[in-house]
């Protein structure tokens, strides 16, 4: 195994082992520690464009495979991009509140508090498609929350993730 494959493989066993074990929200703060840490900031930081256009793509590629992996495919940042286009991929109220109900983000015409009292972090029939990560902040703050899905999307497909 490569230096840098062995490095990689160790900073993402936690990720891994909560996956593994259906944890998805402690695996969704997981991975808004891992990714913050990436882009150079600490805990508590919210992420930005730059740091969302300049993620490194072997970082993201490896999340969305853990993500999908131990979600039996329903779960990661492809599965949102694939239903950001489905919804029509644009910024606007329509594209974005049909994009918010798919994800199970939005009910009734509404914005849910993204928060991890309003958020299901069970496997479930009726668990939406996409639904997580949404990745949070150590407060509950949405780190990469619908707001993101249209830089993250570009990014994603920057990346052929």
């Amino acid at each position: 195994m490569r230096l840098q494959s062995l490095v990689q493989y160790v900073r993402y066993r936690k990720l891994e082992e909560l996956l593994k074990n259906k944890q998805f929200k402690e695996a969704d703060y997981e991975t808004y520690k891992l990714m913050i840490e990436t882009v150079g900031k600490e805990e508590g930081q919210e992420f930005n464009t730059e740091d969302f256009s300049t993620f490194p793509c072997e970082d993201l590629r490896t999340l969305d495979q853990l993500w999908a992996k131990y979600s039996n495919g329903k779960f990661g940042f492809s599965i949102q991009q694939k239903i950001w286009l489905e919804c029509g991929g644009k910024v606007d109220y329509n594209t974005e509140h049909q994009l918010g109900n798919r994800l199970g983000w939005c009910k009734d015409g509404k914005w849910v508090n993204l928060n991890y009292s309003d958020l299901s972090f069970k496997l479930l029939k009726t668990t939406p498609v996409g639904h997580l990560p949404i990745v949070l902040g150590h407060d509950g703050s949405a780190g990469l929350g619908v707001w993101y899905i249209e830089i993250r999307s570009s990014r994603i497909t920057t990346c052929d993730v």
